[in-house]
């Protein structure tokens, strides 16, 4: 395999721009990690959309990037709008038509890992925006369509390639929709049950995985009425990938930080100090990192903190030692059982560490690049 990173940055993107051109009679592609160590979780990065047009803009640059940094596994985020005074999918567009499958079609064609993860944001009209945490949201058609409907088209047209490839294909049901998820778990347990059968039906039952991404601190629980279907809804997915902010500034506790991270988010998601409904469901499922994104705020990582110029040769020393703490982890510790498939790394603004983001605020780092290379070169068993 011949080593994408070694390419300038302007190659390695034509180079995708033809590959994602001949797709459709392309073979199917090898994955860029063919042989990774044994229970060693994929280091993936992401791709948010929150515009028309923003994936057919960013994508085939970002997959780029990705593979030249030595990522192995990409995180597609496409937006779903909702207006809260009908509480309903809204009519916004937020994607151009066909932007999805083409995104998806060039990480595959790159290969890369994927794992396909909409976000629901609030678009109503002439109010204060809430977080989808409080959204009053339905897993009905509407939801289905706006969400899923491009990917499960791109999915059945690609069906053959995938079943006969090496790349996994991760599909996350909902991302920290809290007070849809409680309230309504019968109706999430359901529409699991619905999406598993239309994969089946493409014949990737055995290719494709589904999970969610809960927040790392819930602010709602499912009530004593709902909590069987709750429990029996997460009992039937495959995975889950909370997202991982939270506090992140005990980094003195060297490869122990991660694991004490997830220990605590399993803790609050299995609700084990609710005597309504307790959750232990949580804890038996294979663990992601939905979402990881250190800002300058350590002790509250999930804030949009840009660090000032004073405040910024700490900040960077910081999030090294994060960084340092979690591929220490990853190398050492997590193979060794209850090991995370994916680590996701929010790479917006001033969550991005390696490079990816053009915005003023965003700060990459030569150590944390390398830390990824290293990182790959080592599961991999490559030398990138």
């Amino acid at each position: 395999m011949f080593d994408l990173g070694s390419f300038p940055l302007h190659f390695v993107v034509v180079l995708l721009f033809i590959l994602a051109f001949l797709g459709a009679d392309s073979a199917q592609a090898s994955s860029v990690c063919l042989s990774p160590r044994a229970n060693t979780p994929a280091l993936s990065f992401s791709i948010p959309s929150f515009t028309p047009g923003g994936l057919d803009r960013y994508c085939a640059t970002m997959v780029a990037k990705g593979v030249s940094f030595g990522f192995t596994s990409v995180t597609i985020t496409p937006e779903i709008a909702f207006d809260r005074s009908t509480n309903s999918i809204s009519a916004t567009a937020v994607t151009a038509p066909g932007e999805i499958a083409r995104c998806l079609e060039t990480a595959r064609e790159a290969g890369l890992d994927i794992t396909y993860s909409p976000h629901v944001e609030d678009h109503t009209q002439n109010q204060d925006l809430v977080w989808r945490a409080k959204l009053d949201l339905h897993p009905n058609a509407s939801y289905y369509g706006a969400g899923f409907g491009e990917f499960m088209s791109w999915l059945q047209s690609q069906a053959t390639e995938i079943s006969s490839g090496d790349q996994n294909i991760r599909v996350t049901l909902e991302t920290e929709l809290e007070e849809s998820t409680t309230n309504y778990p019968g109706e999430w347990r359901d529409f699991t049950k619905k999406f598993k059968n239309g994969i089946a039906s493409s014949g990737l039952e055995n290719r494709v995985t589904l999970g969610i991404q809960p927040n790392w601190y819930p602010i709602s629980n499912p009530g004593f009425w709902e909590c069987r279907d709750y429990r029996d809804w997460i009992s039937s997915l495959d995975w889950i990938a909370p997202s991982m902010y939270g506090d992140w500034s005990h980094t003195v506790e060297g490869s122990v930080q991660p694991a004490d991270r997830i220990e605590e988010i399993l803790q609050r998601l299995t609700r084990s100090d609710h005597f309504l409904c307790k959750v232990p469901e949580f804890a038996s499922k294979p663990f992601s990192f939905g979402e990881l994104g250190i800002g300058a705020d350590l002790q509250h990582a999930e804030r949009w903190a840009p660090a000032t110029a004073q405040q910024l040769p700490t900040f960077m020393t910081e999030r090294e030692a994060v960084y340092s703490n979690l591929f220490s982890w990853m190398e050492t510790e997590a193979p060794k059982g209850g090991y995370a498939r994916v680590i996701n790394l929010w790479v917006l603004g001033i969550y991005d560490p390696v490079g990816f983001s053009t915005t003023p605020s965003a700060v990459p780092d030569p150590v944390i690049q390398k830390q990824v290379h290293d990182y790959t070169n080592w599961r991999c068993n490559t030398a990138l």
